[in-house]
């Protein structure tokens, strides 16, 4: 099973969630050796756990790097994601959770080469008056994943 220790989640204003997420072994050398050009064809996937959707919402999203040290401005867009449905400014009373897997474009090799653990913005599009995305766990998928 991908690593779930470290995972953290704080919810912001204009629509944001930031996540902290271990970055297993496994992916930093992947990533690592990708960016060297060993390893060509690896895409590094973020498995979303228990995100929080409305009965027949829809919405779409950005994943993208947090800043950097000393900057306030979101890194690069990593992926752009969603659910079809429609939107709601606050998600209806019947509440279901989803696994959604997302992945990742080659600007997210930098992010994780190297790294034990990133910060990963969810930001959504064209919802400005929905409440943050709510997730129960983040993670990248490993070989050895199993759920």
């Amino acid at each position: 099973m991908a690593a779930l220790a470290g995972f953290a989640a704080w919810l912001h204003g204009n629509g944001e969630t930031k996540l902290r997420v271990v970055v297993p072994i496994e992916i930093s050398d992947r990533a690592a050796a990708s960016v060297a050009g060993r390893d060509p064809e690896f895409t590094p996937v973020l498995m979303l756990e228990g995100l929080e959707v409305g009965e027949g919402e829809g919405f779409s999203f950005e994943v993208r790097a947090g800043p950097a040290q000393g900057s306030t401005e979101l890194g690069p867009v990593l992926a752009v994601s969603g659910l079809e449905g429609r939107q709601q400014e606050k998600p209806s009373k019947s509440v279901h959770k989803v696994d959604l897997p997302i992945p990742l474009n080659r600007k997210s090799l930098d992010l994780l080469a190297g790294k034990k653990e990133v910060t990963i913005i969810l930001k959504l599009k064209g919802s400005a008056a929905r409440s943050p995305l709510k997730v129960d766990h983040a993670f990248f998928l490993t070989r050895q994943t199993t759920s």
